[in-house]
């Protein structure tokens, strides 16, 4: 489905500060530099494919920026890979400096660890991060290593899985790492006192996706009572387990309105052409305690472009999930580029910006 023929069908009355034809309330003129009607727009495309709560809901999750963490002459850090948050406190794995470390909301930075190298603590190459009540666990995927530290910075011990893609942690302190490599199934319940438990299920992955992504391909998340989503950022598939026995309640996918399809090559002639950047980028608990995935479209309204193309749309699209695997409905950000993102303790929504090297703060608009 292109996006241009989707786009054709929405009347001009939905931006400026004309009503809200679904919920019949007024729209301000922008989200943060992007046009109302933009972000109104994507969102209906977002939704164009599939059945969802959207069609009973009376108002639409608008957010818009309110703050950045990094950037500027001396920011805390300069390249973050990956964070997670407790709280108003966010922890970030940065991969100019191969640290890992704790920044309140505010900036202020509260501690720094770790560092480049290959012994205990240290890291080749950051993953993801994670935070529970007593710990934090960085991944250390290239060493295949779990670097786990207090909450005040210390570091406490290295534990062995290999190639680990993503972590979270669960209310009883210890953490769910996701490893296509490491024995036993995809997800790998590890006590941070003495390394991996159990291991168990199988995230939904099509055999034309089994060497791509090898390092951040699966995504992790803990929802109410610890119930545990597996997401596969390339095809934008979910696998949802109850912790009672850790048992699958949901394998499979909502209907998007383009196709997902893995990065390719084609030779034309003399030249090689690269089709590139991943439908997805994380999965979160969000607004309203809902399971949340962070889509990333195209301006043409695809999954793929080629290198050098029409590059992204200018929002960034996140669908919600019941914790039972439904669609429900999908909401934007005015921004094209953020990746993993997280809700802070003051309900603001923290967002990855990987092209600036910052972390964005939105706020929750009212209305």
């Amino acid at each position: 489905m292109a996006l241009t023929a989707v786009l054709v069908l929405f009347p001009a009355a939905c931006g400026g500060n004309g009503p809200d034809a679904a919920a019949g309330i007024e729209m301000p003129d922008s989200l943060g530099g992007v046009p109302a009607d933009t972000v109104v727009k994507w969102t209906e495309y977002a939704e164009s494919s599939d059945e969802g709560l959207w069609e009973e809901r009376t108002d639409r999750l608008l957010f818009v920026p309110s703050d950045s963490l990094g950037g500027g002459m001396d920011p805390p850090f300069y390249d973050p890979y990956s964070f997670c948050a407790a709280g108003d406190t966010l922890f970030v794995a940065d991969q100019s400096t191969c640290q890992v470390m704790a920044v309140l909301a505010g900036g202020e930075v509260l501690w720094r660890a770790g560092g480049r190298g290959e012994g205990p603590g240290r890291f080749s190459r950051m993953g993801g991060i994670a935070v529970s009540s007593r710990h934090v666990c960085a991944l250390n995927p290239v060493l295949g290593r779990l670097e786990i530290f207090g909450r005040d910075g210390e570091f406490i011990r290295s534990l062995e899985i290999q190639l680990p893609h993503d972590a979270c942690g669960l209310t009883d302190g210890r953490f769910v790492v996701a490893s296509r490599r490491q024995p036993g199934g995809h997800l790998h319940l590890v006590d941070p006192d003495s390394g991996v438990v159990r291991s168990f299920g199988e995230a939904v992955v099509d055999e034309a996706y089994d060497n791509i992504g090898m390092m951040d391909m699966l995504k992790v998340c803990a929802g109410p009572g610890d119930t545990l989503a597996v997401f596969n950022r390339y095809q934008g598939t979910l696998a949802v387990y109850e912790p009672e026995g850790w048992t699958c309640v949901y394998r499979g996918s909502r209907t998007f309105p383009d196709q997902p399809e893995p990065p390719r090559m084609e030779q034309s002639g003399d030249e090689m052409r690269f089709y590139m950047f991943p439908m997805a980028s994380s999965a979160f608990v969000g607004p309203e305690g809902k399971l949340n995935t962070v889509i990333q479209f195209q301006a043409d309204g695809s999954f793929l472009s080629e290198m050098g193309g029409s590059g992204q749309s200018p929002v960034t699209v996140v669908d919600r999930y019941s914790w039972s695997g439904q669609y429900l409905d999908s909401y934007c950000l005015p921004d094209s580029s953020l990746g993993s993102m997280r809700m802070l303790g003051d309900g603001r929504l923290a967002a990855l910006d990987y092209r600036r090297g910052t972390l964005r703060l939105f706020r929750r608009l009212e209305r």
